[in-house]
């Protein structure tokens, strides 16, 4: 008996590029860069609503502006905490 090996799951295209970009930005660690990253991580999430990492990275991107108090951090953590939720959901 084999055991099946994970499945890869299908992404559009410029959900995973949009993805790829809001990562990236948000490894500048400002606040101009976390904004940016919101707004790409959104945008990919409009194309892939069950794009588990995409609410992964936005996820962290709001736990970031709590942490580094660009951000109420009390919304902040909200926000990440409900982001996180829906990642876990989905994977």
């Amino acid at each position: 008996m084999h055991a099946s090996s994970p499945k890869a799951k299908a992404r559009e295209p410029e959900a995973y590029a949009l993805f790829l970009q809001a990562r990236d930005i948000g490894e500048q660690h400002t606040p101009l860069a976390y904004e940016q990253s919101i707004s790409l991580y959104r945008q990919a999430l409009e194309l892939d609503p069950g794009y588990a990492e995409a609410w992964d990275g936005l996820a962290n991107t709001y736990g970031y502006l709590g942490i580094d108090s660009i951000w109420r951090s009390d919304e902040a953590f909200r926000l990440a905490s409900e982001a996180a939720l829906r990642a876990l959901a989905l994977d």
